[in-house]
């Protein structure tokens, strides 16, 4: 899913690269799908959110227009783009919050070459995939916690017929109505 959007924000807004920023203000951390780079690769990188445009847009809840991206004004970030080129270049870039029920959980992030000029047309569409984007992934992230839940029941229910087959006491089970449901090894043999 957050290759298929980085794919579309980089294609709809031709932009040079694009990201999607996940926070995880617990660790203080982001996580960063990107496609910016000299291959333009899809990778993740994982950095602290504190001094980031992320956590810029994180505390603010707003979006951020850069218009021009420098090692002077954001340290942190230029240094964390040194990860993707090796000598890294000013750059114009728009951050845009993914939103869920009011709560800010990541970013949506645009990436221009040096004197591109920011629209209100570019931030609109941005914010448009953005609330596109915080559905997809809320969802997915939905349909994880359900596999991980059943996945659990399964393993609990494997466990309790382990014990209650293997057990050496006789064990039984009725339905309220008296109705017998289960019998274990212990039992039969008794």
């Amino acid at each position: 899913i957050l290759q298929g959007i980085v794919a579309e924000i980089t294609h709809l807004l031709s932009a040079r690269g694009a990201s999607v920023i996940l926070h995880n203000e617990a660790l203080h951390k982001a996580e960063a799908t990107t496609s910016y780079g000299v291959d333009a690769k899809i990778r993740t990188v994982r950095y602290p959110l504190a001094d980031s445009l992320a956590g810029w847009v994180a505390r603010e809840r707003q979006s951020l227009r850069v218009p021009r991206l420098t090692a002077q004004e954001w340290p942190v970030v230029w240094e964390l783009a040194k990860q993707f080129v090796p000598e890294p270049e000013p750059v114009a870039v728009l951050l845009v919050p993914l939103r869920v029920q009011g709560k800010v959980l990541g970013s949506l992030e645009a990436i221009w070459n040096p004197g591109y000029l920011i629209t209100e047309h570019d931030e609109r569409r941005l914010e448009a995939l953005a609330d596109q984007a915080a559905l997809a992934i809320t969802n997915a992230r939905l349909i994880e916690e359900k596999e991980r839940a059943v996945q659990a029941a399964q393993a609990s229910e494997a466990r309790y017929r382990e014990l209650f087959e293997n057990a050496n006491d006789a064990i039984i089970t009725f339905t309220v109505d008296g109705v017998l449901t289960s019998v274990n090894r212990g039992f039969e043999a008794m």
